[in-house]
Parts: structure tokens; C-alpha cells; sequence
């Protein structure tokens, strides 16, 4: 069993295809909450019973105000976000003293900001983000700065199928995907396919092709880690 420190607590956010971190944050937190409905009835007992209804997620973050720094989400960046009404893809990351890795991720909307100076002290901010949808639960690494290295998955089709999911294609980056040797023009990641496109769903790790495939038929996917 190992500690996570609190230095050791990062918040990033996803963007221009990396992950940055938040700058110089002095403390991060994430809660999550579940709604409830009660199911008690009048001959039910003594005891109250109740169920879940719905799930939902905020974070805060505090921190110092630095601007211009590289690879890193400063004040004016998060108020981009916030001012452009765009969702943030968002990592709450924890690293004990072994190593070991545990990541929320979701998408999130940035609902506050509040900067202000102390005039005999450092320009301080603090920032809420609200959930909008599922988290997933990670065990590896925020790769900060990524090699961008492509990688390739093979799939064999058993005949039949129009799709094929593979938990290597969670979340990736898909450049091509090509079908016995005939790349498909258009990744698209909403709707149905046609003619020479393929679906990519980062939510299931699927692919999704606009014919069965034949017995046999090697495809393979490019695609760069996120």
C-alpha cells in the first residue's frame, strides 16, 4: 500500500492533441454524486430503501495565475474555453509513491472562473468544471508530451459483420482504416457510413464499415494514442 501526496494530484485537459496540465495548481478535487429515489412504502418495515436515479461529477481547481507558459492551460486558455461555450476533455490524475496510476477522465463544461491579485501576494485563480456524461476510470500514465507515433491494429473478419471493437481503440486518435488493402476515404465519428467511409465510435472502440465484410478479409486500423 502507498500513499498519493497531494503533489502528486494533477489536472489536465486535452488540447491542440496533447494533454496539458493546468498551471501551478495549489489543489485539485473531483466529487462525485449519486441521485436518489426512495422505494419505501408504508409496509415495507422500519427501514427506509432507496435507489439510484442518476450520477453526476464536478471538479474545482485552485491555482496561480502564470501566463505564456508551453504545453501548459493557463487563465486565458481555460477562459477560451469557457468564453467559446466548448466542452473540455478532462483527467483528474492521482500517482502514489509506487507508481501506481489512477485517472478519472470525462468531458466537462467550464461553468466559473474567478481570478484576483492580493496586493502583497501572487495573482491566485480558481476554476469549476460540471460533468457532462460518463467518467472513465484509467490505470496508466497521461502521456504530457506523446511521441505521436502511429500505431496498428489487425482485425480478421470471421464473414458477416459490420463492425468489430477492440478495447485497443478506446479512445484514439484514428487516422485510416483500410479493408483488404483499400483505405476507406473519410473517418467519420457520427452517423451512418456510406460509400468509402468507415465509423469510428471512441466510446465503444469500434469500427463500423457500410457493407459486411467477407469471410477472411484482413483489415487494419492507423491510429495515434490521445
Amino acid at each position: 500500500m502507498s500513499l498519493v501526496r497531494g503533489e502528486n494530484v494533477l489536472l489536465y485537459i486535452y488540447d491542440g492533441g496533447l494533454w496539458k496540465p493546468t498551471s501551478c495548481g495549489k489543489s485539485c478535487s473531483i466529487t462525485t454524486n449519486a441521485e436518489e429515489i426512495e422505494t419505501s412504502y408504508v409496509n415495507s418495515g422500519n427501514w427506509r430503501t432507496y435507489e439510484y436515479v442518476a450520477l453526476s461529477w464536478t471538479a474545482q481547481l485552485e491555482g496561480l495565475v502564470m501566463l505564456q507558459m508551453t504545453n501548459t492551460m493557463c487563465l486565458p486558455d481555460l477562459r477560451a474555453y469557457q468564453f467559446g461555450r466548448q466542452k473540455v476533455l478532462f483527467r483528474y490524475q492521482r500517482t502514489d509513491d509506487s507508481g501506481n496510476v489512477y485517472t478519472d477522465e470525462g468531458l466537462a463544461i467550464i461553468t466559473t472562473i474567478t481570478d484576483n491579485g492580493d496586493l502583497e501576494g501572487v495573482a491566485t485563480f480558481s476554476m469549476t468544471l460540471k460533468g457532462t456524461g460518463p467518467i472513465t476510470m484509467i490505470y496508466t500514465p497521461t502521456p504530457i508530451n506523446p511521441n505521436a507515433k502511429v500505431k496498428r491494429f489487425e482485425y480478421t473478419a470471421a464473414g458477416g459483420e459490420t463492425s468489430f471493437a477492440d478495447a485497443m481503440l478506446y479512445s484514439k486518435d484514428v487516422l485510416e482504416v483500410v479493408v483488404d488493402g483499400v483505405g476507406r476515404s473519410r473517418v467519420i465519428t457520427a452517423g451512418t457510413p456510406v460509400g468509402q467511409e468507415a465509423l469510428y465510435d471512441s466510446n465503444t472502440a469500434s469500427i463500423t464499415l457500410p457493407f459486411p465484410l467477407e469471410p477472411d478479409t484482413e483489415v487494419y486500423v492507423l491510429y495515434q494514442d490521445i
